[in-house]
This record gives structure tokens, C-alpha cells and sequence, in this order.
């Protein structure tokens, strides 16, 4: 989650909670992802009730738009695929905060912006999800996929991951969002996919 760095400040130190009728909504910017949708409905259930909150999703990030071009080739633009264009919504004022995936946050962000907080992660490890006839077949992990078997992912750890431990299987990039990705198992060609747990 991004915000403003904030100004240096002068405040007294009692303050008088501000009016109903005067109090701010916090703007809440994101993705327009079910997933991401999600993240911001946790976020704002930790918030204290009495302060309003509206959610503001983006439609314009480059990496939900292009949902074709594998994601290396994407990023080698140079631009942040998931977070550019919520930056410069939370930069011009549109927005108050971001609430991100920590894995869609840019390695180095703008010094204009701070991490202003991080959630707990309920779950860290990845599943494997196999094509169902390659179940039925008594295929269950990676290592029973034959040479050359298929295997789906749009994650560049994923993919590492999978040429280094299973160097006979070839990886596939697969984009979209959960139901679509799990979608492309009824295509024979696919052996299975390997997403986050989380998500599964």
C-alpha cells in the first residue's frame, strides 16, 4: 500500500475529533481485479467504523490491459505494469491511498511515495493444479508430467522455479484472472498450472 510522503508538520498535541459532517472520505485507490477488490475489502474491515472510505478501482494499468503480451515482454518497457497509473491518481490527488499486492509493487517506487503499512500474509506456499484428465490418469505432481509436458504460470519466480527443478517440463505463460487462467486446463495441451495458494 502506497501513500504521499508526508510534509514536515507543526500539530498541537490534543486535537478535536473532526465533525461527522466534516469528516474526509479516504479515497481508496486499486486495481480492478476480484482479487484486488478483495485485498481492499480486509483492508478497509481493519479501519475504525466511523471513518468512510470509498474504493476507486483503475481500469487503465498496462498489465490489465494488455492481457496477451506475456509479462516480460511487458515489463521490459520499462513502465510498472500494475501500479503506474494508481501512482499517478494517489500523485495528482485523485486518489488518498493505494492498496496493493506486495508482489505488483515496483522493486524501487518514487520517493515521493512510502509503504505506509503491510498486511499479514495468510498463505505463502504455491499450489500445483493439474488438467483433470492428467488426474484421472494418476498424474499428481509435476515429476509424473512426461517430457515436454506443458505447465501454465504468469509468474517469472514460478517459472524459474519450475526449469530449474523440473528441467524436462515446459513452461507456458498463462494470463487473465483466476477463472480464466483455471479455464485453460480443459485444454488437453496444458499439464496443469502452478498459482499461489492463496488464490486457489
Amino acid at each position: 500500500m502506497a501513500a504521499p510522503a508526508p510534509s514536515p508538520t507543526t500539530t498541537p498535541t490534543t486535537t478535536a475529533p473532526p465533525h461527522p459532517s466534516t469528516q474526509r472520505t479516504l479515497r481508496i485507490g486499486t486495481r480492478s481485479s476480484a482479487l484486488a477488490l478483495a485485498q481492499v475489502s480486509l483492508f478497509t474491515s481493519l479501519l475504525p467504523s466511523s471513518l468512510p472510505t470509498t474504493t476507486l478501482p483503475s481500469h487503465t494499468n498496462l498489465g490489465d490491459i494488455d492481457k496477451s503480451t506475456n509479462l516480460h515482454t511487458l515489463a521490459s518497457g520499462g513502465k510498472s505494469l500494475w501500479t503506474e497509473d494508481l501512482e499517478t491518481e494517489l500523485r495528482e490527488g485523485r486518489v488518498d491511498i493505494i492498496v496493493h499486492s506486495m508482489k505488483d509493487v515496483p522493486t524501487q517506487i518514487s520517493r515521493e511515495f512510502r509503504v505506509a503499512a503491510v498486511g499479514g500474509r495468510e498463505e505463502a506456499r504455491d499450489a500445483i493444479v493439474m488438467n483433470p484428465q492428467r488426474s484421472r490418469d494418476g498424474k499428481k505432481t509435476l515429476s509424473d508430467l512426461p517430457e515436454g509436458g506443458v505447465i501454465g504460470t504468469s509468474s517469472v519466480r514460478r517459472a524459474a522455479m519450475i526449469k530449474r527443478t523440473h528441467p524436462h517440463l515446459r513452461v507456458a505463460d498463462v494470463r487473465g484472472n483466476i477463472h480464466t487462467r483455471l479455464r485453460k486446463l480443459d485444454d488437453p495441451a496444458h499439464g496443469g498450472m502452478i498459482k499461489g495458494q492463496d488464490g486457489a
